[in-house]
C-alpha cells in the first residue's frame, strides 16, 4: 500500500480497526518509527496522492446521486 500512494517513492503506511490505531502515537504510548517514516518528498507525494483520491471519490459520487 506505501508505494501505490507514494508513486514509488519509499513510504511505510498501515491501517488497522479504530481500537489498534487509537494506541499509536499521538493518541496512544506505542510510537511507530523506521526508514520509511516521514521523507519530506514521499509525505509530498504521499498527501497529494491521497488527496486526489479523495477528490475522485467526491466527484463519482455526486455524478453518482444525479
Amino acid at each position: 500500500m506505501g508505494k501505490i500512494i507514494g508513486g514509488g517513492l519509499p513510504v511505510g503506511a498501515y491501517g488497522g480497526p479504530s481500537e489498534i490505531m487509537d494506541l499509536v502515537a499521538p493518541l496512544g504510548p506505542m510510537y511507530q518509527a523506521g526508514t520509511l517514516s516521514g521523507n519530506p518528498l514521499a509525505m509530498a507525494a504521499g498527501f497529494a496522492t491521497v488527496n486526489i483520491c479523495a477528490i475522485t471519490k467526491m466527484r463519482f459520487i455526486r455524478a453518482w446521486r444525479s
